[in-house]
């Protein structure tokens, strides 16, 4: 017989501890709704391509107070653009196995019906193929670092005030000024 009280405690931190995953997905998702409405408003601005954020003065100011708020809002951004790429490559992953899937299906369809499948079968295949295929069966995307520039508002463009570089991996973080950079870029 199981004892009564040791179930009652695992109950109890069971709940604790679903209690703090619900938070911590709360969170997440409040800060990824935050940096979305950032990105519309024009605040922020990524740059997939060149691996950059480009960041608004005002926005930088808030956070340039203090030097754990400066990390934290980098270390949130930079789970923004993480959970991107995440759902990026999920999606590329999920159209590649379904393609997959419907071309399996073509190739066993019989010569004797000519027209193939119906576009009902299609998407069929691809839902049940979506149902098999578990989290785990992708390679997450690598975990890269990134620069940041700090530039001022406005409708002209302007030279950046700051520039940075952070490392997830690490957690080091470089910022200098566009002053201090900009010499050394008119030398090589």
């Amino acid at each position: 017989m199981k004892n009564p009280i040791k179930a009652w405690l695992q109950h109890r931190q069971q709940k604790k501890a679903d209690k703090a995953n619900r938070k911590y997905l709360s969170d997440l998702a409040f800060r990824e709704r935050m940096l979305n409405q950032l990105e519309q408003t024009g605040m922020i601005a990524w740059n997939a391509q060149h691996r950059q954020l480009f960041i608004a003065q005002s926005l930088a100011a808030l956070f340039l107070t203090d030097a754990e708020r400066w990390v934290a809002f980098i270390h949130n951004v930079h789970q923004w653009i993480y959970l991107r790429l995440c759902n990026e490559a999920w999606e590329q992953f999920m159209q590649k196995e379904e393609l997959a899937a419907v071309r399996k299906a073509i190739a066993t369809v019989s010569d004797a019906s000519a027209s193939g499948l119906t576009r009902m079968q299609i998407d069929a295949i691809k839902t049940a193929r979506r149902r098999e295929i578990a989290l785990s069966d992708m390679e997450p995307p690598k975990v890269e670092a990134f620069e940041f520039v700090i530039v001022q508002e406005g409708d002209k463009p302007a030279e950046p005030l700051a520039v940075g570089h952070y490392d997830p991996t690490t957690g080091q973080m470089e910022v200098t000024t566009w002053e201090e950079v900009k010499p050394l870029i008119h030398h090589t």
